[in-house]
């Protein structure tokens, strides 16, 4: 959920919000999809405990990105006076 909100306010504004949300939307789904494919094989490789500890060592960068990510858009609470 967190994704589709920094999409929607921070990579698709502009006149084609809908088409450049279209894009990371389908971007995203293809990630989850290829993923979704690997990580039932890996999980029997390894053992559940072991594919666990490696999902939560596979998170934390995520994790730091997610801290790290710009927003170059401000929200319309930082100044904007909307009613």
């Amino acid at each position: 959920m967190g994704l589709i909100i920094y999409m929607m306010q921070q990579v698709a504004p502009g006149p084609y919000r809908t088409a450049h949300y279209t894009f990371g939307s389908a971007l995203m789904g293809l990630n989850m999809m290829l993923t979704g494919m690997i990580s039932g094989k890996v999980q029997e490789m390894l053992g559940y405990k072991a594919f666990f500890i490696a999902v939560l060592a596979a998170a934390i960068p995520t994790i730091i990105v997610t801290i790290m990510a710009p927003f170059h858009h401000p929200d319309a609470r930082d100044g904007e006076n909307t009613v």
